[in-house]
């Protein structure tokens, strides 16, 4: 929870909640159900909105457009999503499947799987979209890596469509640009 007066003599200050407060409970969708990946999204634009304050309260969300397509993403669960996510180096190993950018922050829910590591190509995309896939995808077992640009890109090979038996989330990695792996 935050609270903030945009100007001291404003006498309201307005406390911005998470839409989800448990985000065990929120809705979920699986990597695996996402479309493939074929070619990469392209550059996406992001900027902060806010609700209205309703009984001192809004919320406060990362709005991205593409192709005059919109997609919301909680700053909270935004916020969330950066504090719990593990960093690693370029040179990890690559999951074994690959979600969309831009499918995982249209999808309903947060983006999990339960079909082994699954990773989102971040790189070149500016900051906002990279924290607006923080918050999209579900935190446990997140990765945040910077991209080993003389390798071949993980994501450019289609999601693995197996399934299993456990009920954890399997790891996802979130793949961006060196500069902002932090």
């Amino acid at each position: 929870m935050l609270t903030w007066r945009p100007d001291p003599s404003v006498g309201e200050a307005a406390t911005y909640v998470a839409e989800v407060q448990d985000y065990y409970a929120a809705p979920r969708t699986l990597v695996e159900d996402l479309p493939p990946v074929t070619t990469a999204s392209g550059s996406l634009a992001a900027r902060p909105v806010t609700t209205p304050v309703i009984e001192g309260t809004r919320t406060a969300r990362i709005e991205v457009t593409h192709e005059g397509t919109t997609a919301h993403v909680d700053l909270g669960q935004a916020l969330r999503g950066h504090r719990f996510a593990h960093r690693e180096s370029p040179a990890a190993a690559d999951a074994s499947g690959a979600a969309d950018a831009w499918s995982a922050l249209r999808a309903p829910g947060l983006v999990w799987t339960q079909s082994g590591d699954a990773t989102v190509d971040a790189t070149a995309q500016e900051d906002l979209v990279v924290l607006a896939l923080l918050g999209r995808l579900y935190p446990e077992n997140l990765t945040l890596r910077p991209a080993d640009h003389s390798a071949e890109r993980s994501a450019a090979r289609p999601a693995a469509r197996t399934t299993t038996d456990d009920t954890g989330p399997g790891r996802l990695t979130l793949l961006v640009d060196p500069a902002e792996a932090h």
